[in-house]
């Protein structure tokens, strides 16, 4: 893996503990800067948890499924755009640091790179879906005896995830029957952010959200830049003089842009080294800033993404009531994983904290990893009763509101009451479930 920062070898913190802390994620982050990289942070294999053993006499028999697409390449231009065309005035007007001229000739490089690729699902990308296919056959392997029906949102990596994925389980199992889609159609519960689905939601999160207020009233994204980072010093690094970004942009943008361009480097298989461009403090800064920025954005206050929950529990009833091995898998994006475990409220992620410097009490955005994965599996006995385990990147979640009755396994029927409960108090419209 080619990794932003320098890798260290170090095993990685347990997450399944509630209320981690912002302590756990500062130390995490110093200790391997790598986790700075937040929902660009690629799946872990080797974290992945030695699975719990079901009760006694309950076997699995149904998986539901949402997985991110992989690895990618920058999904757009805005980023890289706005940082370059600031570094290209610098260097235009000689206003470079010899630093800054360095990082200059990099990002040039990095940039042709990007914009071959925008959006494209990377090398690294395919390898992870099949493999994360291999682990999930091998974990479920009496589900993957029946049929299996996948669906994705119509943008191409995830299209490309969906079918690396499928192309995993038929490694391990030629004969599987698997249906596989992709369309507009499915973005109202995939993900309603997408513009091309039949009932967009008109969310746009990107310059309207970086100035919003946070629900506490205490800051905005880049008066928290300016609380967690040391602008000034890191801009005088590559411009001869601050005032210099100010004529051109707002330097808080244009330090949160190339951050978030250059922590991209760990998804795509080609060689760029940015590890000298911020500290590990000035990283975990900036991971607090885009931390805050999802949060933000997204944060479990809103319920925009109720649509997908409601498919979860009516799809699991469907597919229940077929009375044989099925696995329902859906492909999408971070956004709709992150709202998944906001709504089940999934090791406390759906808790608010106290105010915004507390929000990675409860949200690590280097969980949302890209290919990230909640599987919903469920176990049934011979008297029929449903037990059912969720997981994120093959690690078990404590469902925090319910009880356990063994270990990560509740019932069935708690959780669908909790996830019905749920829908009727924060349904945004009455459109019943489809496809």
């Amino acid at each position: 893996m080619h990794s932003l920062f320098f890798i260290i070898a170090a095993a990685l913190l347990t997450f399944n503990s509630p209320n981690p802390g912002s302590s756990v994620a500062k130390e995490k982050i110093l200790e391997n800067p790598y986790y700075a990289g937040g929902t660009f942070c690629l799946y872990d294999f080797d974290a992945v948890s030695e699975q719990t053993p079901a009760p006694k006499g309950y076997e699995p028999v149904y998986i539901s499924h949402y997985g991110r697409h992989g690895a990618r390449y920058l999904e757009d231009n805005e980023y890289i755009d706005a940082v370059m065309k600031v570094m290209r005035r610098g260097h235009s007007s000689h206003a470079l640091t010899p630093y800054g001229e360095h990082l200059y000739s990099r990002l040039e490089d990095f940039m042709k790179v990007q914009a071959a690729n925008i959006g494209n699902l990377s090398t690294i990308g395919v390898g992870q879906h099949r493999r994360i296919a291999e682990n999930t056959f091998e974990t479920y392997p009496e589900v993957f005896k029946g049929k299996v029906v996948a669906i994705s949102t119509p943008y191409d990596r995830c299209v490309q995830s969906m079918e690396s994925f499928c192309t995993g389980l038929l490694q391990k199992n030629p004969k599987l029957e698997i249906t596989m889609d992709s369309g507009p159609q499915y973005c109202d519960y995939l993900n309603p952010h997408l513009s091309m689905g039949p009932n967009w939601k008109g969310v746009s999160p990107h310059k309207s959200i970086f100035y919003r207020v946070d629900e506490w009233g205490q800051f905005t994204l880049p008066t928290l830049i300016s609380h967690e980072v040391p602008c000034r010093k890191i801009i005088e690094r590559i411009f001869k003089e601050y005032q210099f970004v100010r004529e051109w942009d707002d330097p808080h943008q244009f330090l949160f842009y190339l951050y978030h361009a250059v922590v991209n480097v760990c998804d795509i298989p080609e060689k760029f080294d940015f590890s000298d461009v911020f500290t590990p403090e000035e990283l975990y800064g900036l991971w607090r800033s885009y931390n805050f920025y999802m949060y933000n954005t997204y944060g479990p206050g809103r319920y925009q993404d109720v649509e997908i929950l409601e498919h979860i529990v009516y799809k699991a009833d469907e597919d229940l009531a077929r009375n044989e091995p099925f696995a329902r898998l859906r492909f999408g994006h971070d956004t709709i994983v992150m709202s998944i475990l906001w709504m089940l409220n999934a090791d406390h992620m759906g808790e608010k904290p106290s105010d915004a410097l507390h929000i990675e009490d409860y949200f690590q955005s280097y969980r949302i990893t890209m290919a990230s994965t909640i599987i919903l599996a469920f176990y049934k006995n011979k008297t029929g009763d449903i037990l059912v385990k969720c997981t994120l990147n093959g690690q078990e979640l404590e469902l925090s509101d319910l009880t356990a009755v063994s270990g990560p396994y509740y019932r069935w029927s708690d959780l669908r009451k909790y996830c019905i409960d749920f829908l009727e108090k924060h349904k945004l419209s009455s459109a019943p479930v489809r496809n």
